[in-house]
């Protein structure tokens, strides 16, 4: 349960500021640190999720694997 709060406050916090969010958010930054690629709202709070739901999987793989030795 607790390995789900990050996603479950990543949506929230989405969800709140949706209207103050701006029409292209930066999603990847060049060596010197400027954006180099931009993605819509909801393509980055997709994104961020997905991210999130992948570190999720892997705490509850490895709890998984750790009781079954």
């Amino acid at each position: 349960m607790a390995a789900a709060f990050p996603v479950v406050v990543e949506v929230a916090l989405t969800s709140a500021w949706w209207d103050r969010l701006p029409e292209r958010i930066a999603t990847s930054f060049g060596p010197d640190g400027s954006p180099s690629g931009y993605g819509t709202p909801l393509g980055t709070a997709i994104l961020l999720a997905a991210i999130q739901a992948l570190f999720l999987v892997a705490a509850v793989g490895s709890a998984f694997a750790r009781d079954r030795r």
